[in-house]
């Protein structure tokens, strides 16, 4: 794969985009190829699509799509590396490989950051002390995992079965698809995590994270993987079709990573540091695409709910909202293009219930921009009101009662996870048994750390995650 070889026919309308790294404009000055060697020669009259930086409207990038054809080309490529140079790596050599991508990946976080910025909107600070690290300390656990995936176990020595024993081995052609509404971290962890287990893998973009992925993979070459190893299309579903028709070549089941059904709740009680749940709304929720990618449903206990609806206001009117390229900005202010419509449609909703509204952080001409918004639903008027999407507006509700609010967060069946914020053990404990969900994070939102997934004994027993920070 080359970061220089392009649609010749293509005329050149990437606009200069200012705080870019050289690295980057170099980038994105050409029009980014499906990532398969046998693919880039084919590269004539191919449709190409531009990017639209949501934040500036500026065309910032071309991505070429692929066809059924280079659907076909991919998967041969991809068959034949895994039968010959990649499929003859041991374990241990994978694990080398993979750890140097690590090393790659922490020296270039800059350039991934920008072009994290440019896809999703976050502001290019966050990104870089929130979203590369995550990233990070999820790429170096994923690498170490080759060599615990070799050998084969024996199971029975009866009389009539001398030896059985079970194999570990790749499962052919991994094909991935993700999205730029997911964090870097859950876009991630499948490619690596399919590359350690000796897979070839084609990775199906939207066209927003395509860059993004499209230098991952360049760092994925440069540290050693075969180039077919790894293929990366920009493709509609016909072209997925085409790809799973093939013998050999199989989608893993993700869970519901990229189901928009998903959401999470806030508990805010009465002992909670105010300071710190605004902190973590701010950085850890009021995002265009949050690490949860959703924003969840706040409940605040009836006694500290005014303080908290004016420490929140005091820190939306105080937010530096801006391009998400300034380093200066704290809020990158996107609102998904297909979802401004109905966040825009649930304020009006409130103002119209009377409900109190809050808006901070003016966004100016910014794109497809939504300043970031908190509605105070002092009379639950909303309680029922599905709202777990990617944009900047929070929903503050009162409780009274924790076995209510319990009950409430049980009976919401797309609910993946709980924060509560308190300093009661007692409380942390009674609700941790209480509460169905499979992960509950304590005075924080949404943290996950590697090997929170991978249980060996999972399928029998009922997972929990608590993830505790003082």
């Amino acid at each position: 794969m080359s970061h220089h070889q392009s649609a010749a026919s293509a005329a050149s309308i990437v606009q200069q985009i200012d705080g870019l790294s050289d690295e980057v404009q170099g980038l994105l000055s050409q029009v980014l190829p499906p990532s398969v060697r046998v693919v880039n020669k084919r590269d004539q009259g191919r449709e190409v699509r531009p990017l639209v930086d949501p934040t500036t409207a500026q065309i910032f990038a071309r991505v070429a799509q692929a066809s059924l054809e280079d659907a076909d080309l991919a998967v041969a490529a991809a068959l034949d590396v895994l039968q010959g140079e990649w499929g003859a790596y041991s374990s241990g050599e994978r694990e080398s490989l993979l750890y140097r991508f690590a090393e790659l990946f922490d020296t270039y976080q800059h350039p991934l950051a920008e072009l994290e910025s440019l896809a999703t909107g976050r502001a290019i600070s966050a990104i870089l002390h929130n979203v590369i690290p995550e990233a990070q300390s999820w790429v170096r656990y994923l690498a170490g995992l080759p060599s615990k995936l070799d050998g084969h176990t024996g199971a029975d020595q009866g009389a009539m079965d001398p030896f059985r024993c079970s194999f570990r081995e790749p499962g052919g052609v991994a094909v991935l698809r993700l999205h730029c509404t997911e964090s870097l971290t859950r876009r991630l962890i499948p490619v690596v995590s399919a590359l350690s287990a000796g897979c070839s893998v084609i990775v199906l973009c939207d066209d927003a994270t395509y860059p993004v992925f499209y230098y991952l993979c360049d760092l994925l070459a440069r540290a050693g993987v075969p180039e077919d190893a790894i293929s990366l299309l920009s493709a509609d579903a016909a072209v997925e079709e085409r790809l799973l028709s093939h013998d050999d070549v199989f989608q893993p089941q993700l869970g519901d990573g990229s189901n928009l059904s998903r959401s999470s709740r806030m508990l805010v009680f009465e002992d909670a540091d105010i300071d710190q749940v605004v902190e973590t709304l701010i950085k850890r929720v009021l995002s265009p695409l949050n690490p949860s990618v959703f924003t969840p449903r706040i409940h605040v206990h009836e006694t500290i709910y005014e303080e908290l609806i004016e420490a929140i206001e005091g820190a939306l009117r105080q937010l530096k909202c801006g391009p998400a390229l300034d380093s200066q900005t704290q809020l990158g202010p996107l609102c998904l293009a297909n979802l401004q419509q109905q966040a825009q449609e649930i304020v009006q909703r409130s103002r119209n219930l009377g409900l109190r509204v809050v808006c901070g952080g003016d966004v100016g001409e910014i794109g497809n921009a939504m300043t970031p918004t908190l509605i105070a639903d002092d009379q639950l008027h909303l309680a029922h009101l599905p709202l777990s999407l990617p944009m900047p507006v929070l929903m503050v509700q009162p409780f009274g009662y924790e076995d209510r609010t319990v009950r409430r967060a049980n009976r919401d069946r797309y609910c993946q996870g709980v924060s509560l914020f308190t300093q009661q053990l007692a409380l942390i404990r009674r609700l941790s048994r209480g509460l169905r969900t499979e992960q509950i994070w304590v005075n924080s939102h949404y943290r996950m750390e590697p090997g929170d997934q991978y249980d060996p004994l999972g399928p029998y027993l009922r997972r929990r995650l608590l993830w505790i920070e003082s």
